[in-house]
């Protein structure tokens, strides 16, 4: 196998070798009676929080990301292509079963997911949430698959642990990834044949290089908070530090800075280095400059909702699908479009600035 030299995290030869991958491997039991249910309620615009306990404490979307395993299509003729199912449009053009039988209906028939329960209410919400998540789900699940070929093969077939941070960088031969398919993959041997060689294709190849050049050029950890959507990193910091206030803004400033459940606060001073990844400093600085430019000097980002306007002409839009800030947080029905903010600027108005972006020579030069 190609990059084995390079493998330092590895247990030792010979014995059982045990693999252990994060994340759900197994769905709750279903169906769970309604009273014993975890009850959620969705957040705006994303994320949910359990208002009621119940028989599990799973996340709805690792319920979710398991569901799309379980209902995997392999192959499907998708735009006049045969292809395997990369995508949730995959799954929504041939009518996937997990929409008509596992919970997307409305919860008050048979509950979200035949696993949690929903506030009522929120119902058109949480199914609304739920199909947005699946999009990043099923891509994710394909860009795991192939980490957990290569840590499954090495175990089975090398006698040796190697961790994911590693595997990301070994690359099997095609036999050897056809001898270690993913359980929902294992009776659909075509799809993964088709898989492999994608994988194995130089276009992939180059690809994974430049992605993998881009994500080192990030100089520190993305933020802090684990599992944590930012919606339950602020619902957490707040319940571990009861009487101090904590809005949209300040969440996602300290979800750079530390876990909620430390001694983290937001300050508007913090330096450079208080932030694990110097370009959430940079991108702060530029929301508080533009935000202050369009409302004077006293506007103060901690007393405010999030400033649509501002985010925008702080980060030139919405690039790569993201917003400058706080993108899980942002209400995107209130967010003006580029091309409407580029025909009410004046020479009153900020201007539209490119994203602020911190490379590794910038930190280093500091």
């Amino acid at each position: 196998m190609q990059g084995e030299e390079e493998e330092a995290e590895e247990g030792a030869a010979g014995g059982e070798q045990k693999v252990w991958l994060r994340g759900p491997s197994q769905l709750p039991r279903r169906p769970i009676p309604l009273a014993r249910r975890p009850m959620i309620r969705p957040l705006e615009p994303n994320g949910c929080f359990f208002v009621q306990p119940g028989e599990h404490k799973r996340k709805p979307n690792g319920i979710l990301g398991l569901l799309c395993r379980l209902h995997f299509l392999g192959l499907v003729m998708h735009a006049g292509v045969l292809e395997p199912a990369y995508t949730w449009d995959h799954y929504m053009a041939t009518r996937m079963l997990l929409i008509a039988k596992e919970g997307t209906s409305p919860p008050k028939r048979g509950g979200w997911l035949g696993s949690c329960g929903c506030e009522e209410g929120y119902e058109a919400r949480a199914n609304k949430q739920a199909h947005q998540a699946c999009y990043k789900l099923v891509k994710d699940m394909h860009y795991e698959v192939r980490v957990q070929a290569v840590v499954v093969y090495c175990a089975e077939f090398k006698k040796r642990i190697v961790k994911k941070p590693a595997a990301r960088d070994i690359f099997p031969m095609r036999d050897q990834y056809l001898r270690v398919p993913p359980n929902w993959c294992a009776n659909k041997a075509e799809c993964w044949s088709m898989m492999v060689d994608k994988w194995i294709s130089e276009e992939w190849a180059r690809q994974h290089t430049l992605c993998r050049e881009r994500r080192l050029m990030m100089p520190g950890l993305a933020h802090h908070q684990g599992s944590l959507s930012l919606g339950e990193y602020k619902k957490t910091w707040s319940e571990s530090h009861p009487g101090q206030s904590c809005n949209d803004f300040m969440a996602y400033a300290m979800s750079h800075m530390g876990r909620a459940t430390s001694d983290v606060a937001y300050n508007p001073a913090a330096p450079l280095e208080a932030y694990t990844n110097p370009s959430i400093h940079a991108r702060i600085n530029a929301y508080m400059e533009v935000g202050r430019a369009l409302h004077g000097e006293t506007w103060d980002p901690a007393t405010v909702p999030l400033f649509g306007e501002a985010i925008m002409r702080a980060g030139q839009g919405k690039k790569h699908g993201r917003y400058l800030i706080a993108n899980s947080l942002v209400d995107t029905a209130s967010m003006p479009s580029l091309s409407q903010l580029r025909a009410s600027t004046t020479d009153s108005t900020p201007p539209i600035r490119p994203r602020p972006e911190t490379s590794v020579a910038s930190v280093h030069q500091r």
